[in-house]
């Protein structure tokens, strides 16, 4: 029974040091790390080892924006008398002042320390997921939402309360009278003068050309035959984007650096 109630406690300090740091309160984090701390994340300058090091590599990180962390799910791996391991994985992003999306799929190891009645961090190793299937996949699928529900709905409503930002009309095939907000929209894809809007769940066809719907800021042509939303964009690689529901579309190989260069890919400290 006390076992089992030291696995809880450590699986939820480890949830709670992920929503500590992604909140910017550093100091609860500074609470919990061991003097010997070690901590590798995914990006280049974390390789941290010692709470001193740790605190001046964060040092200005409580003035940034917070990240959302959703989907999280721990676990306990291993347990001895001394050393206990939580394993996790998460989704974190962020919506920039810039309208930039910053997204990433996040998996933990964290080790913690057992001393009497108390407990230390003593390393984190963090790292993203960044699969892309090697063979482009033609066969589009209605995407499961999910996962990614509950980012959606955020954006929905950041756009909702934006008075900025008004809706889009479109007529379908039907002749039925579509408004979708910007973040409603993931991708469309043209084939001859139909175009599809595909959204989280449903699709639209509607009669027009990729050439008319280009002009919303929001969308970037990425091939002759398709236009995805900024918002959505994973990754890339030669030559196929990878959007947050792993949907996977063509980029143009003539075009490719210049639509790399304008999606802006800079790392930034999620986590």
């Amino acid at each position: 029974m006390e076992k089992r109630l030291l696995s809880n406690e450590c699986i939820e300090l480890s949830r709670q040091f992920i929503k500590d740091f992604c909140n910017r309160d550093i100091n609860k984090c500074l609470d919990l790390i061991d003097d010997d701390f070690m901590w590798i994340g995914a990006f280049e300058f974390m390789y941290i080892h010692g709470k001193q090091e740790f605190i001046n590599a964060v040092e200005n990180i409580s003035n940034e924006k917070p990240i959302k962390v959703s989907n999280d799910r721990y676990s306990l791996l291993f347990r001895n008398a001394h050393l206990w391991i939580v394993i996790g994985n998460l989704i974190t992003s962020s919506l920039q002042d810039d309208g930039h999306l910053l997204f990433a799929k996040t998996r933990c190891t964290f080790v913690w320390k057992r001393k009497k009645d108390s407990w230390s961090l003593l390393h984190i190793h963090a790292s993203h997921a960044r699969d892309i299937p090697l063979e482009f996949d033609s066969a589009y699928q209605t995407p499961d939402i999910n996962e990614y529900a509950s980012w959606f709905q955020y954006l929905r409503e950041v756009d909702f309360n934006d008075t900025k930002n008004e809706r889009i009309q479109f007529r379908d095939l039907d002749s039925t009278t579509h408004y979708l907000l910007p973040s409603e929209i993931i991708y469309i894809q043209s084939n001859d003068k139909i175009c599809t809007i595909y959204t989280f769940g449903d699709s639209i066809n509607i009669r027009s050309s990729l050439n008319d719907l280009e002009c919303l800021p929001f969308l970037l042509r990425v091939h002759k035959s398709y236009l995805v939303n900024n918002y959505y964009i994973k990754s890339i690689k030669r030559y196929q984007i990878q959007l947050i529901n792993d949907v996977i579309i063509p980029v143009s190989q003539k075009n490719y650096l210049n639509i790399k260069k304008q999606l802006n890919l800079s790392t930034h400290n999620l986590i």
